[in-house]
C-alpha cells in the first residue's frame, strides 16, 4: 500500500511539474515586463520633470527598492491566474508577448506622451475595462501604491514636484 501510494503520488507530481514550471515562466516574464516598464516610466518623468543627476542618483535608489517581493509575486499570480481563465493559456502568451513587445516601443519613447502612442497589448477576447477588473481584484493598485510609498518614490515625486513648481 506505501508503495502504491508513494507511486501515485510520484506520477501525480511529474505531471504537475511541467504546469508549474510554466507558471513560474509566465510569473518571471510579467515580472520582468512590469520592471522595464516601471524604469522605463519613471525616466520619462524623471526627464520631463527635468531631474537633475543627484536626483537621478535618488530614482535609481528607489526603482531598485521597487522591483517585486512576495506582495508582487502573489499579485501576479492571481492576475495571470484570472487572464488564463478568460482567455485561457494561449491567450496569457499572446498578453506576454504584446507587453514585451510594448517595452521594446516603450524604450524609444522621448516623453510620457510617446506612451499613448503604443498599442494595446490586450489579448485577444478580453477589454481593458475586465484588464482593469482584474487588476483591481488582484490588489495590483494597493500593492502599486504601498510600494511607491514604502520606496520613498512618492515623497522623491512631490519633492521634485515642488522645486519644479
Amino acid at each position: 500500500m506505501n508503495r502504491f501510494m508513494f507511486a501515485a503520488t510520484a506520477a501525480v507530481m511529474a505531471g504537475l511539474l511541467p504546469a508549474m514550471a510554466l507558471a513560474d515562466d509566465r510569473l518571471d516574464r510579467l515580472e520582468n515586463v512590469s520592471e522595464q516598464a516601471n524604469a522605463v516610466m519613471i525616466g520619462l518623468m524623471a526627464k520631463e520633470m527635468q531631474i537633475d543627476a543627484d536626483g537621478m542618483a535618488q530614482m535609481d535608489e528607489v526603482l531598485a527598492k521597487m522591483q517585486w517581493d512576495e506582495r508582487m509575486r502573489g499579485v501576479g499570480t492571481c492576475m495571470l491566474a484570472a487572464y488564463e481563465d478568460e482567455v485561457g493559456s494561449g491567450g496569457v502568451e499572446d498578453l506576454l508577448d504584446g507587453m514585451e513587445e510594448a517595452i521594446a516601443a516603450m524604450e524609444n519613447a522621448e516623453s510620457m506622451d510617446d506612451l499613448d502612442a503604443i498599442s494595446s497589448f490586450q489579448p485577444e477576447g478580453i477589454s481593458e475595462d475586465r484588464s482593469i477588473e482584474i487588476s483591481t481584484d488582484c490588489g495590483m493598485l494597493s500593492v502599486q501604491m504601498e510600494m511607491m510609498d514604502e520606496s520613498g518614490f512618492m515623497d522623491l515625486m512631490l519633492g521634485a514636484a515642488m522645486a519644479d513648481g
